[in-house]
């Protein structure tokens, strides 16, 4: 037990000591503390332990000591102390309730809380209560007027009787007899004893008022039993107003701890508090309860799913209060009540079909220990996908041939009693092809299958779903077929020589085969070779004198054929020795007429007329061979011809050179004698005819066409070359060159004055073209078309009518579109609220957005004639460089750069901001006669683009057009604002600011009606006579006039003084008679009209 005035004493303990856990090694497994406690029956009771804790570490990590807990010696449980602060250094000061639930028996019960072998808690006092009464219990209200006032001011306590005059200020609405008026003295204090049935954690409710003018929240310090509690503010209650400000009350609460018994709660000023306290009228205590367990609405969650709730949590807590939980296990946590995994969490049924999890519920400044209860979390199966693992590598198989897919390729499903069932078809979806089958891992194949390469796609499926797909090559070959022979099994070959014949195979799947001689009766008379197939006789047999086994002319060989694989075929074949004539004194025969060499004209067949003789009377016959042969005939008298009359513009022979070689053979029983020819096809000359019969050409061309001929010799490299010559009703109007038929008019043509003899554009010629002896005639038209004349007017296309294609897809609102009345601009460079820039021409312009291929299109049509190169002149407005890409007619795309047109500030003129300053760019295009279309967009990479106006198309090298005489607007006129009718007949005058295109410069004083040409200096200086005009104001109004016609105008006035009059005597006599001896005469007066 811990005593005041020992070292390390805690404080805010009660009855005059605590239990304090032995520390370090003291703290041996099987300490404890015990106690008897007597309960009128048996059932469930709360025990409520008040402890302190304090945390621990540098930084205050809250720690837990937990103790073993047994009821009447039964085996004991543990019991979790958690840090009830903090604070490290003084943390053992800070007091909690633990709340428990037991069991006890009606009767004395033994409880003992024992040591773990850790060390333990404070622990002040323990109360034990039945569940049945854990609700909050309200006690009887303590009226303030009953309890003591101290301090050097304490104050007032007002009762009814203080109403009486002269007794303390009195307020309405109070319970019971009177108040107490907390004093203004620092020390001023106010004591109210409190009774409570048991021990425990109470809220104190004071009634109150504080009619405070500054509205002062008038805080006291409370302490229960001499112990600090807590500092309670007394703010001024809603409503409180003058002229009674005390007389509205309201309420303040704080929870304290109590004793059993009487209590002494004080309210005192705080340190440094020199204001008055509050009204108190009383204090209505009320019993806490401590919350007394967690419940969980709903305890399973989905597997495989992230972030699922597993329910919701509820504290059951009479007097109610806000917790705050924390869960054991890390993947879960509570969010609104909820108990759910985290984001990117999920359970998984076949690693556990249940989890426990361990929640703790806090509910901060109660007093009372957090309390935890474990749920087990059910984890409810779903049916998980199979899982193919590992890789099938390429396979390559002859057709009928199976195989086996890969150890290392593994189904798998999570889900118990699930056997993955492998499926395969072709990577594209089709099934396999017919011939090749799967059967549990293994492929099969027949020889039906085609040959060839399939990507083939594996994966396992449990019936309901399946897993990701696997792919690989399968490469499939025929499979290998014996050769065949093609030879007949029965030949025959003429005696005295070797050759037989060449023996033939085909194989489908093997280019290449080998021969041999494998038996047969007659086997070693015969060779073959084995890669031709070529078979002979060793040596030439002799029909007279058969050799072969059967001694009758028929020899029997067995021949075999082997392919690349192989694989073998034989066949028997029996060649059949047949006769020749033989004469010992047999004379060849022998040519009478003959050459080696024949000429014969083409489109003739008859070459020449053999004839050969026999000595001995043999009859002969006639054949051709040689290279050409196929192209040759000879009958039975030797006439050798051609099958097909020769052309000799297009040989046909082996050359083809025109010259063709052949061989004639004659042959008399079986001797044969040859002769070699060439044969060379001359050429003839052959018709020739024109093959125009009418030209059409524009104004003002001259030159109309080349005159071609159909000639069999081959024109101009034939055997005669043509020439050319004109006759015909127009012949005088043409040139034609004899040589290579080149036709032209004399000179150029107009449509509008046909010279031809019909007068009606079509001239009428005829042109004969003429191959040696043979020539052809042909009349041929010649028709002039007009050509639209139309001289070019400069075009302006308006940025607003362009056709706009939009690709814009984010949602910002930094679009491409038209600005005008209808769609302004906004922000601050519009504070008018116009939202449109200066200067603008049309209804509007165009204002690029922020997407690359956002696009102006505009279409323009010219005639043919007008087909050719322009000036693009754009007119823009730009802040910064905004380059667009321009494409004409879907050609390549030329970058513009656009460049800034802003003005910066100079000599005290603000500067201009690019997008509010106007600008032409020119480009050079070229446009075609017909639709045309020009565009314009934001190029790939860029995020902007200028503002359009409008695009004006000008002759090339002109530039924009000329729309003003002043295009700077800067014209002025300067001169006298006063002449003196003495100098106005050279009155000097000076202009400023003209065009460098001004061609004409003017002066008029009737507003330009009538006009006078001045010539300007170099430094702008003129004169004029204005000694014509009247007195007083004259206009003078400057007129200048550029090349393009357009006309500014500038304004001077002049003011004319009136001329100067001489005065004028009044009336007088002519004669003055003057006395003598005087000196006066008389007086004469005058006077001036000007005032003079």
């Amino acid at each position: 037990m811990r005593t005041p005035g020992l070292n390390g004493v805690t404080e805010k303990y009660s009855d005059g000591s605590y239990l304090d856990f032995t520390d370090g090694a003291a703290g041996a497994t099987g300490e404890y503390f015990e106690f008897t406690v007597e309960v009128p029956e048996s059932g469930t009771y709360a025990l409520d332990f008040r402890y302190a804790l304090a945390a621990t570490g540098a930084t205050g990590v809250a720690q837990d000591r937990p103790l073993n807990l047994s009821i009447n010696g039964q085996s004991p449980s543990s019991v979790s102390f958690p840090s009830t602060t903090a604070k490290v250094q003084g943390g053992f000061s800070e007091w909690g309730i633990k709340s428990q639930t037991v069991t006890l028996n009606a009767g004395p019960n033994t409880i003992r809380l024992a040591s773990n072998g850790l060390n333990g808690a404070n622990f002040d006092w323990v109360e034990i209560r039945s569940t049945a009464s854990s609700a909050p219990v309200q006690l009887p209200t303590v009226q303030a007027e009953t309890g003591t006032v101290g301090g050097t001011a304490p104050g007032n306590t007002i009762h009814l009787t203080s109403q009486v005059a002269g007794g303390p200020t009195f307020h309405p609405n109070f319970t019971g007899t009177g108040f107490t008026d907390i004093g203004a003295a620092a020390d001023a204090f106010l004591e109210l004893t409190v009774a409570a049935p048991t021990a425990g954690l109470y809220r104190l409710d004071f009634r109150y008022a504080n009619g405070d003018s500054g509205n002062l929240a008038r805080p006291m310090a409370v302490a229960v039993n001499g112990v600090g509690a807590g500092s309670l503010a007394f703010p001024v209650p809603p409503g409180a107003a003058a002229p009674n400000r005390f007389a509205t009350w309201g309420f303040a609460e704080i929870e304290v701890e109590l004793r059993a018994g009487n209590n002494v709660v004080r309210l005192a000023k705080p340190t440094g508090v020199n204001h008055g306290g509050p009204n108190i009228d009383a204090v209505t205590p009320t019993r806490l309860a401590a919350p007394s367990s967690i419940e969980l609405a709903a305890v399973t969650v989905i597997e495989n799913a992230e972030g699922a709730q597993a329910g919701t949590l509820s504290i059951v807590d009479e007097d109610g209060g806000t917790y705050a939980y924390t869960v054991s296990d890390t993947r879960f946590e509570v969010v609104a009540g909820q108990l759910k995994l985290k984001s990117g969490q999920a359970l998984n049924f076949e690693t556990g079909a249940t989890v426990d999890v361990i929640v703790t519920a806090d509910d901060g400044p109660t007093g009372f220990a957090p309390i935890t209860r474990t749920f087990t979390v059910a984890v409810s199966n779903v049916n998980d996908a199979p899982t193919l693992a590992g890789e099938q590598g390429s396979v390559s198989i002859v057709a009928g041939a199976g195989f086996e897919l890969a150890a290392e390729l593994i189904t798998a499903d999570e889900d118990a009693g699930s056997t993955p069932v492998l499926t395969a078809t072709l990577a594209n979806g089709d099934p396999l092809p017919a011939g090749l089958a799967l059967v549990g891992r293994a492929f099969t194949t027949d020889a039906t299958l085609t040959p060839g390469s399939y990507n083939i796609a594996l994966l396992a499926s449990d019936g309901a779903l399946q897993s990701s797909v696997k792919t690989f090559a399968l490469t499939v070959t025929a499979q290998a077929v014996a050769p065949t022979f093609s030879t007949p099994n029965a030949l025959s070959s003429a005696e005295n020589q070797t050759a037989v014949a060449t023996v033939q195979a085909t194989d489908p799947d093997s280019p290449s085969l080998t021969y041999a001689i494998v038996g047969g009766a007659d086997e070693a008379l015969f060779t073959i070779d084995a890669e031709t197939g070529a078979l002979a006789f060793t040596s030439a047999p002799d029909f007279e004198a058969p050799a072969d086994a059967g001694g009758d002319n028929v020899y029997d060989v067995e021949l075999s054929v082997t392919d690349e694989t192989g694989l073998v075929a034989t066949q028997d074949v029996a060649v059949t020795v047949t006769d020749v004539a033989e004469a010992p004194n047999d004379v060849p025969p022998a040519f009478t007429v003959l050459t080696a060499a024949s000429t014969v004209v083409e489109n003739t067949t008859t070459v020449f007329d053999f004839e050969a003789t026999d000595a001995d009377g043999d009859a002969v016959s006639y054949t051709v061979a040689g290279v050409d042969a196929a192209l040759f005939g000879i009958n039975a008298e030797g006439v050798l011809s051609f099958t097909a009359a020769p052309d000799a513009e297009v040989p046909g022979d082996a050359g083809p050179n025109g010259i063709y070689q052949v061989t004639v053979q004659a042959t008399a029983r079986g001797v044969t004698v040859e002769q070699a020819i060439s044969i060379t096809v001359a050429d003839v000359n052959e018709a020739i005819a024109v093959q125009q019969s009418a030209f059409t050409v524009t104004e003002p061309a001259s030159a109309v066409g080349v005159i071609t001929v159909r000639d069999e010799d081959g024109g101009t490299a034939g055997l005669v070359a043509p020439s050319f010559a004109l006759s015909g009703t127009d012949a005088a109007a043409f040139t034609l060159n004899a040589t290579t038929g080149a036709l032209s008019f004399v000179s150029a043509r107009d449509f509008e004055t046909p010279s031809d003899a019909g007068g009606n554009n079509v001239y009428e010629i005829v042109v004969t073209a003429t191959d040696g002896a043979l020539s052809d005639a042909q009349a041929i038209t010649v028709t002039v078309a007009d050509l639209d004349e139309t001289p070019f007017t400069p075009i302006t296309l308006q940025a607003e009518s362009a056709s706009l294609t939009i690709l814009d897809t984010d949602t910002n609102t930094n679009d491409t579109v038209v600005r005008d009345s209808t769609n302004p601009e906004t922000g601050p460079a519009f504070p008018t609220g116009s939202g449109l820039r200066p200067g603008f021409s049309g209804t509007g312009y165009l204002d690029f957005g922020d997407t690359p291929g956002d696009r102006a299109t505009f279409g323009v049509t010219l005639t043919a004639a007008q087909a050719g190169t322009y000036d693009l002149n754009i007119r823009y407005g730009s802040t910064g460089a905004r380059p667009l890409s321009l494409i004409v007619n879907g050609g390549a795309a030329v970058t513009v750069p656009f460049p800034d047109t802003g003005i910066p500030a100079s000599g005290g003129n603000p500067a201009v901001e690019g997008f509010s300053n106007w600008q032409f760019f020119t480009v050079l295009v070229t446009l075609a006669g017909g639709a045309n279309t020009i565009s314009l967009a934001i190029p790939t990479g860029r995020t902007n683009g200028p503002n359009l106006d409008r695009i004006e198309i000008t002759q090339a090298g002109s530039g924009p057009l000329d729309l003003t005489a002043d295009a700077d607007n800067n014209l002025a006129l300067t001169g006298p604002a006063m002449v003196d009718p003495a100098a106005a007949t050279a009155v000097a005058f000076t202009v400023a600011g003209r065009d460098a295109d001004i061609v004409t410069t003017q002066v008029s004083f009737d507003g330009g009606t009538t006009r006078t040409v001045v010539t300007p200096d170099a430094a702008g200086l003129f004169s004029l006579d204005l000694s014509s005009r009247p007195a007083g104001a004259t206009t003078v109004t400057l007129i200048v006039t550029d090349d393009a016609g357009n006309q500014a105008t500038k304004e001077r006035v002049v003011t004319i003084a009136a001329a100067d009059q001489p005065p004028v005597f009044a009336a007088a006599p002519n004669d003055v008679p003057v006395l003598e001896n005087t000196t006066a005469v008389g007086t004469f007066a005058a006077t001036d009209a000007d005032g003079d």
